[in-house]
């Protein structure tokens, strides 16, 4: 928000203080009147009667008078119910050492995010329900969500649909639990379950991968033009900082722009390892397409050496044959292959027999 221009009055009525804000902003405006009320004892009730913002063509205003309580450094909400870009938002409760608030959201655009970063293009919308307790130190809650719709910029330049997100679950301190997550759309299906620490270890979810699309990737690595989908299970343990995994996944159409060129078809590929202290262990890994069939098996560690990867297959001499064109040339044919590579991802080393 660039804020260009504020006007801000208040009146004294009695022991209570009136006030009315407004602000020109760069792309809107904003406005606020209400009364601010000292009570007995110390603290005070804040009265917001009206609250209007317009910011980038979405509208927010408050339904009804909102009135916020400050007592020995506990605020409490009535009923704040604001209407947001035809969404709705409603909270109660208290906030102090103890916590007791519910937070209600109905259908809010997720295009409100485009007022902050407005390359994104966001849309869809977000429904939720909230509850918070416990003490500021532990606090405690649950929570169920679901977003319809969603999508972005960069999901739609890679013509990948709208797609759903829910999830359910709790909090208890540092842990999160997830009952059940799901993202779902154009054929897409994830699933995850579990329990997430925030800190220390006890980190275990599984999650489900049914034709998750490549091409998400590419909204990071436009160069690459990768295509194909997932389908399988992984499952992570330990903790945030260092977590481990088991992973068993299959590829169907996987492609990608460096292999058209070289006339390489559409693979599927299969994996299955797991990762853990900074290494992944490949126990078998697969990929075939046209007259292209390579395995391996080994481990392959993120930094400094370890690398140990076994490769075997056979891989078609017409992969060449970008090169030859220029010299009106084919070749025909394959080369089995039986490599080892070992050394380290930044200077790996090859032996073995074509």
């Amino acid at each position: 928000f660039v804020l260009e221009s504020l006007t801000a009055t208040a009146t004294r009525n009695g022991d209570n203080t009136n006030f009315d804000v407004s602000a020109d902003l760069e792309q809107g405006s904003f406005s606020t009147t209400g009364t601010i009320d000292p009570v007995d004892g110390g603290g005070f009730d804040l009265t917001l009667a009206t609250l209007e913002l317009d910011h980038q063509g979405i509208a927010a205003n408050l339904a009804t008078p909102a009135r916020i309580s400050i007592r020995d450094g506990e605020i409490g909400i009535a009923n704040a119910d604001l209407d947001v870009g035809g969404g709705g938002l409603q909270v109660s409760g208290t906030i102090g050492d103890t916590l007791d608030i519910t937070a209600v959201a109905n259908a809010l655009p997720l295009s409100l995010g485009n007022a902050f970063v407005p390359d994104l293009g966001l849309d869809g919308t977000v429904s939720a329900n909230i509850r918070a307790t416990g003490t500021t130190s532990r606090p405690q809650g649950t929570f169920e969500a679901r977003a319809d719709g969603v999508t972005a910029a960069a999901l739609r330049q890679f013509g990948l649909d709208p797609f759903d997100v829910a999830a359910r679950g709790s909090m208890d301190g540092q842990t999160v639990t997830l009952e059940q997550a799901s993202l779902s759309g154009g054929g897409i299906a994830v699933n995850a379950s579990g329990t997430i620490p925030l800190e220390g270890d006890g980190l275990n979810v599984r999650a489900e991968l049914q034709n998750l699309p490549l091409e998400i990737a590419n909204a990071f690595a436009p160069d690459l033009g990768i295509q194909g989908r997932l389908t399988g299970t992984a499952t992570a343990t330990g903790s945030i900082s260092n977590p481990q995994a088991s992973f068993d996944i299959a590829g169907e159409g996987v492609s990608a722009t460096p292999m058209r060129a070289a006339g390489i078809s559409a693979l599927t590929v299969s994996v299955n390892g797991s990762f853990a202290n900074q290494t992944v262990t490949l126990r078998s890994a697969s990929a075939q397409g046209g007259e292209l069939v390579l395995r391996a098996q080994g481990t392959v560690p993120l930094s400094g050496g370890g690398l140990d990867v076994a490769v075997d297959g056979s891989v078609p001499l017409s992969v060449a044959d970008q090169f030859l064109a220029e010299r009106g040339a084919r070749v025909t044919g394959a080369i089995d292959v039986d490599a080892r590579v070992t050394g380290s991802i930044q200077s790996p080393q090859f032996s073995g027999n074509l």
